[in-house]
């Protein structure tokens, strides 16, 4: 599944629209404020009449239209449409046939990894869009196509019955569905970067307003999406996504977004003379072009891995192909992005690997969630009468490995609880977020990476004593201890997604820093995907760790735990010095150029990329930060 999150907008050089004139004295004058004599009544309405001058001065800044569009893009099709997708799709992948695809973790791991595609291309989309505009449009029409897609897919989703289906049709619609979910994101970022760049005043309100419609939807599903998954099934939570995505497609056509129709001379749809020129201006400058070949690597290197992991059963190939895929990504990244920036080049690379380093697989869902196999009488009888797997080693390796969560009952959360622990993940993401800013801006790159990566350890350890049931002997309930790691998690993915933003966005130059934020947040998701390659090899050594008897659960866990700590080697000579607080980072040695401190537009899309990708990441992994952090049980799916 976001780091996920994860996008800033694409390079503004074909961006139109209609300015709406507006003085930044007049934009302030629209601020409500409270009297100098107020009365109570004055107190209890502040909020509800801030909130609508909020609104208010940013439809006089921009139309009411165009506030309107951001809503439905970033609330309705991200917030609540990422919300209710990949919670149904954890349920999709793993319940018995006919309602699901009944996969095993491996399975399910690869075809995770080809749907998510989409997350990992965010930069091409960026580039395409820019240098092939459709009918004098450079955004508008790849939105409706986009809407078009999820509409089509999301339905698909709803009416077709997993289980006669068949595995690879599922992973296509799903590859479509998040199609429609990453592209828009690309698109209206863009327009967001043209906007503040005329309306600088008004740019911390447009990215609260995008921030805020995220957050206040996603949260709305969270509230709903377990109820409703338990009483409707998967399918009624896919199905709302034809909705989220229908109704981007009238605002699109009717010209919500503002732009204003380029006409170049070309009658064509497409591929006129403006793309042409503009692709001209790209490649004749060595650093976009170099950008370019990247991000064109980058995607069909994930398609490649994608396409392997779903047309093979053979975990060996797999793991092979991922390292040599992984290999490669980090060749491309130093020899390309050494073009802009060593610095940089150096950076990317560890942000790819700290996810590629990891293995994350679905395992603790399977192993936690409510299913016939694990929760019903039948089942339970089936796996406690299972004959203990012989130890791989003896005395204290026998001790410390062996099996023994099977002579306990599972935890079986159900559905709706689930739904509501992500809620408390939310709460522990913003408590994250707000200590990042209050006490860690000042830290350093490297010592802020370091203290997450030691916490991921220990926070991963802590499964250690949960499949031990070592919390039962001590008192603790299964929705206790879990409630205390969803209250964790998140904060230390926060905190180690935040420096991963602010960092990207400093070291990007001028005129390509937004396909090359981007670009950076892609290899994010492309690394976690390559760690989930990574664990389907882990996976098979280990004997499959499948239900009903997950044999070898206690080494998986121990493994992935340290893991984490893998990343720590890396620090030293790939993260530069320097702290998220520093006006200017310093090269090392043989690094090249590093952006000016000219990034106010890339500091509030990193601001918004960390919140993007979060929701992203929420359906991929708390237990690693490589997809952009992760929210509360929905983020447990990835061991």
């Amino acid at each position: 599944m976001r780091n996920d999150c994860d996008s800033a907008p694409a390079d503004e050089t074909t961006e139109a629209f209609d300015a709406v004139p507006m003085s930044a004295d007049e934009y302030v004058a629209m601020a409500h404020t409270l009297p100098r004599d107020a009365t109570a009544l004055d107190y209890a309405t502040f909020y509800p009449r801030a909130l609508g001058a909020f609104f208010a001065r940013l439809s006089a800044a921009f139309g009411w239209r165009y506030v309107t569009f951001v809503v439905l893009v970033y609330g309705l099709n991200q917030g609540l449409g990422e919300s209710f997708t990949f919670f149904a799709v954890q349920y999709l992948l793993s319940d018995r046939r006919p309602a699901g695809l009944e996969l095993s973790p491996a399975r399910y791991a690869a075809v995770d990894s080809f749907a998510n595609i989409p997350w990992q291309m965010k930069a091409i989309y960026g580039m395409v869009s820019d240098l092939v505009p459709i009918r004098g449009l450079h955004r508008a029409p790849y939105i409706a196509g986009a809407a078009l897609v999820g509409t089509a897919a999301f339905g698909a989703l709803a009416l077709v019955r997993a289980g006669t289906a068949g595995t690879h049709a599922i992973a296509a619609l799903l590859f479509c569905a998040n199609l429609s979910m990453a592209s828009p994101d690309v698109m209206i970022d863009a327009s967001m970067a043209a906007r503040t760049s005329a309306h600088a005043h008004a740019a911390p309100d447009l990215q609260a307003l995008a921030w805020g419609s995220l957050s206040v939807c996603s949260l709305l599903g969270s509230l709903v999406k377990g109820r409703l998954l338990a009483t409707r099934g998967t399918r009624a939570l896919l199905a709302t996504g034809v909705g989220t995505s229908a109704m981007l497609l009238a605002p699109a056509w009717l010209g919500w977004l503002g732009e204003r129709r380029r006409d170049d001379g070309d009658r064509a749809p497409c591929c006129g003379r403006a793309a042409r020129e503009a692709a001209r201006a790209v490649c004749s400058d060595p650093a976009r072009a170099s950008v370019l070949k990247l991000s064109v690597g980058v995607c069909v290197l994930s398609f490649a891995t994608g396409g392997l992991s779903m047309g093979t059963d053979s975990a060996t190939a797999i793991w092979a192909g991922g390292a040599c895929v992984t290999a490669f990504v980090c060749a491309a990244i130093l020899h390309f992005e050494r073009a802009v920036s060593m610095t940089l080049a150096k950076a990317s690379v560890y942000i790819f690997l700290s996810g590629a380093l990891q293995p994350s697989t679905p395992v603790m869902f399977f192993w936690y969630r409510e299913s016939a196999a694990s929760c019903t009488a039948e089942g339970e009888a089936s796996w406690r009468a299972a004959p203990p797997p012989v130890p791989r080693a003896g005395g204290l390796g026998a001790r410390l490995f062996a099996d023994v969560h099977n002579e306990h009952a599972r935890p079986c959360f159900d559905p709706e609880f689930l739904g509501w622990m992500s809620v408390v993940g939310y709460a522990s993401f913003a408590l994250g977020t707000m200590l990042y800013h209050r006490s860690f801006t000042r830290w350093s790159y490297r010592r802020i990476w370091q203290g997450t990566q030691c916490a991921f350890v220990l926070l991963n350890l802590l499964d250690y004593v949960w499949v031990s049931r070592w919390n039962l002997a001590l008192g603790v309930p299964d929705t206790a201890f879990m409630l205390g790691e969803e209250v964790l998690a998140p904060v230390f993915s926060r905190l180690s997604a935040m420096p991963m933003f602010i960092l990207a966005a400093r070291l990007c130059p001028p005129g390509i820093e937004g396909t090359l934020f981007a670009l950076t947040m892609g290899l994010s998701n492309f690394g976690g995907k390559m760690g989930s390659v990574l664990a389907i090899g882990l996976l098979d050594a280990l004997g499959g760790v499948d239900a009903p008897t997950f044999t070898n659960l206690r080494l998986l866990v121990v493994i992935r735990a340290l893991t984490r700590a893998l990343p720590l080697l890396l620090i030293p000579f790939l993260v530069p010095t320097g702290s998220p607080s520093d006006i200017d980072l310093v090269a090392e040695p043989g690094g090249g150029a590093v952006a000016p401190d000219g990034v106010a537009k890339l500091r509030a899309a990193a601001g918004k990329g960390g919140s993007s990708a979060s929701a992203h990441g929420a359906a991929e992994s708390a237990d690693g930060v490589a997809a952009g952090g992760a929210t509360a049980a929905v983020g447990r799916t990835m061991v």
